[in-house]
Formats: C-alpha cells, structure tokens, sequence
C-alpha cells in the first residue's frame, strides 16, 4: 500500500469485479468476443489509447486551433475550442485596481507524478464524470471520480468514436477529487483535480486547485510551474494556453488579485503572468474562452474591487478591459463567451437592470464582433432562468446558443435555446430531463452539437446535434 493510502492489488481486483458484465452464452456472444479481441489487437497496432488523454472542457475545449474546414464550421463536431462559461450572481463593488508588470515564473523542472496509466480497458461502474471534451475527429475525454481502492479518486476516460464507447485511461490516486458540495462557489484544494482540457490527443492538461500536463496522452503527468498557489481555470485553442490562478485562497474565495498567465504552445514556452485584476476584492473563479484564437478572460468575484473587474482581453503582454455591454449595471457581473464555429463573435451575458421575479434570474444578452470594443444588445431580461444559483452558456455560432441553470436541489435548474442570436429564447423542442441539482456546465464542440453536464456529475452525459432542439443520453461505460 502507498503513503497516500492506495492499494493497488486491492485496486486491481476492484476493478475487474467492477468490469464483469452478465452476458448470454449464445453464438451472437462468442461471436462478438471474437471481434473484440480482433478489435483489441487492432487498436494495440495503432497504439491509441494507452492513455489517451482527454480534451476540454467543455467540453471545453477544444479544438483548439483547429477549424470545421467549412466556413462557418456547421459541418459536425471539430476539434473543440472551449465554448461554455459560467456566470454567477456576486454582492455590490468595494476597492481600487493596481497595474502590474508581467511576471516570468522559473521554469521548474519537475518529476513525473503518480498517475496510474491503465491499460486499455472498460470504464469503473462507480465512474461519474464532471468535465467533457472533444478534440475533434471521434476524439473525446471525460474527467470524474471512480473508486480507487477503498476510497474515490480523480480519473480520466476517453474515447476513439464520438462517444459511442468508452474506455479507462488513467487514475490520480495521489490527488483530491473536486468538490461539488457547494457548485455555486468552490475553490478546489491546492491537490484537487477535477477539469481536463486537451490540445490534441497527446498534449493535454487536468486542474482543480492543481495543474498538471501530459505530452504522451496520459501516460506520465508533471505539474505545470505557475504563479499563485491555487489554480482557477484552464483554457486552450491549441495555439495558446491561459491560466488563471490567485493566493489566499479558502474554500469559497481568494484575496486576489486574479492573476493571469498564457503559454505559446507551439514553442513549448514557460506559463507567463500577462497582468492581474485589481486588489481589494475577493475573487473566486473565471471563465476564459477565445474567439478567432484571442483569449478573454471574465472573472467572477465573491466580493468585487471598487473599481474595475470586469472581462479582459489577454494580450501578449497586458490586459485590456473590454467596453461594458448595453444593460450590465455592475462591469464586475459580466461573462463572455465565443463560439464554437469560424465566425468571430462574442456573446456577453450579465444580470438584467431590475433583476429577475421570485425563484428567476433575469440576464441581458449582447453580441460583439469586434471583440468586446463594442456591443450590440439583443435582449434586455429576455433571457430568465431558474435561480439555482449557477448558470452556463455555450454557443455554436453567434446565432444558436444554450444557457442553463443549476446547483440547488430544491428548485432544480432550467435550460433555454436561441437560433436568433440571443433575441429570443425558450425551451427545447425534446430537451433532456432536468437533473435534481440542475445543470453544471454546457459546452459546444463545433457543428450543431451541444454537451450538457449535471451538477454533481453522473455516469452520463447529454448531447444534441440539432443546436440544442432534441437530446439523447450517452453512458460512459
């Protein structure tokens, strides 16, 4: 047994009693054990999965730099760019912003960590997954929690053909799982993992309060060397990688200021600090997307500084704020985010001047294709979701977006399409059942497809291909 409490024999016999299916012993079993090993041999030829690690988020992510290869990227589901955000309600402003100077961190070298790589083999029952992503051509991953031994650990599945089947390519069993106690504001522990974002098929990251990277698919991990203790949020396009991270942090918050940092992928360059949002707040989390391959950043503050802390455009060397769209009240409260075709546009969200009914929250919607110098209002309240205290947003193109709710199991959570640009809204034609504690994040891969995770996480996932109209659910095992 390891330090950390793992048994690995009792760990491998977990897992095989946990991979028995009952099955009929008739010919069409046999026949389909046959095709499996042949199936088997196959993929250990192409060498695919030893652990093949996972894209975004979102689904994130993904695709990142890599296009449709149609204009406008209706075509089906490409490489993922990071296409989902969250947006959550924050108290009255209180401090001042102090500019700093872009930091370089030393570039630490550091050994491999104790992920478990797993051969090829089928996904634990006790897997629930909390984070998705696509990296194009068939290529997904999801990042949960499943059994390790006599206790849960951080895992990570992927899967070679849209999701149709799934199998085991590494555990953490030296990390903390993620939270979900509180989905509304939690800032994970300094060794939680509980999001993944990948690049490509080889290169990928997996964060909570950590960040860790692999350059083999998952099969070795090293922590990434970046500045603040605690890491809030990972984003990627493939071409650049933005981190945001911050000190001080406790459960819900940070004292600030959130910092962030960006990496030129190509030439493998170190995390740089870019600049920090003001002090005297407290901040606790972010949202960062791209859009034509600039990254934003929009932080999310428990306590907001006096002045400024609004979204950022993420330069090379600074940060820029962004104009403040038509109906957003306080430039603290504001989310963006892009979309996952070849048409630049940001879409802004942000709590509507009157607020919402009771058990509502009420959101104006804008639209930028000049990203963020100025916005165009498409719906001012218009937008009214069930206040279960979280919300996500995702868009596919700047005229097919998806925003939901979730987080409370009293008041569940909702879900609202638009194919208009965010002019009107309503509820799917077919949509999914609305989980007990609502909806945790909704991303866009490419195409006219959708993702949608539920709080707390569960052995599926739900996904539409027709822009959020009708869903179906895809089981993980």
């Amino acid at each position: 047994m390891s330090g950390d409490g793992f048994d690995p024999i009792e760990d491998f016999f977990a897992r095989e009693r946990e991979a028995v299916v009952p099955t009929e012993g008739d010919d069409l079993h046999w026949q389909g054990i046959v095709h499996d090993v042949r199936s088997r041999g196959s993929a250990r030829t192409r060498g695919y999965l030893t652990g093949a690690a996972a894209a975004a988020v979102v689904v994130a992510a993904v695709a990142w730099g890599a296009s449709s290869g149609v204009p406008g990227g209706r075509s089906g589901p490409t490489a993922p760019v990071a296409r989902s955000t969250t947006v959550g309600t924050v108290p009255p402003a209180t401090a001042a912003p102090e500019p700093a100077a872009p930091v370089r961190p030393p570039a630490v070298p550091t050994a491999p960590s104790a992920a478990s790589p797993a051969a090829t083999r089928g996904v634990p029952a006790s897997f629930r997954a909390r984070s998705l992503t696509n990296v194009g051509r068939g290529h997904l991953y999801a990042l949960g929690n499943a059994r390790c031994g006599n206790r849960s650990c951080p895992t990570l599945v992927g899967s070679r053909d849209g999701g149709a089947s799934w199998t085991l390519v590494t555990r953490f069993p030296g990390a903390t799982p993620a939270r979900e106690d509180d989905p509304t504001g939690v800032v994970q522990a300094p060794t939680a993992l509980g999001e993944v974002r990948f690049a490509t098929p080889q290169v990928g990251w997996v964060y909570g309060g950590g960040l860790k990277v692999t350059r083999d698919g998952g099969q070795t991990w090293r922590d990434v060397p970046h500045e603040g203790a605690t890491t809030l949020d990972v984003e990627t396009d493939g071409t650049s990688l933005v981190v945001t991270s911050a000190n001080g942090c406790d459960a819900q918050s940070c004292s600030g200021p959130l910092i962030v940092s960006r990496a030129d992928l190509p030439s493998g360059g170190p995390v740089v600090v870019i600049g920090r949002t003001p002090t005297g707040g407290r901040v606790s989390g972010s949202a960062i997307t791209f859009d034509g391959g600039q990254p934003f950043v929009s932080p999310r503050w428990a306590v907001p500084p006096a002045a400024g802390g609004g979204p950022l455009r993420v330069g090379h060397s600074a940060l820029q704020p962004l104009a403040v769209p038509p109906g957003c009240e306080a430039p603290w409260a504001i989310t963006v985010t892009g979309n996952a075709s070849r048409v630049r546009s940001l879409t802004a969200l942000c709590g509507a001047r009157g607020g919402g009914g009771a058990g509502q929250i009420h959101l104006a919607v804008s639209a930028s294709t000049n990203g963020g110098r100025s916005w165009a209002a498409r719906t001012d309240g218009g937008l009214q979701l069930v206040n279960a205290g979280l919300t996500s947003a995702a868009a596919a193109d700047p005229e097919h977006l998806l925003a939901v709710s979730g987080g409370d199991p009293a008041v569940h959570g909702s879900m609202q399409v638009s194919a208009d640009g965010g002019r009107t809204w309503r509820s799917p034609t077919a949509g999914p059942p609305i989980p007990e504690q609502g909806w945790r994040w909704v991303g866009a891969p490419g195409g006219r497809t959708f993702y949608a995770v539920p709080v707390g996480g569960g052995p599926s996932y739900w996904q539409s291909d027709d822009d959020g109209e009708h869903w179906h659910e895809v089981r993980l095992r």
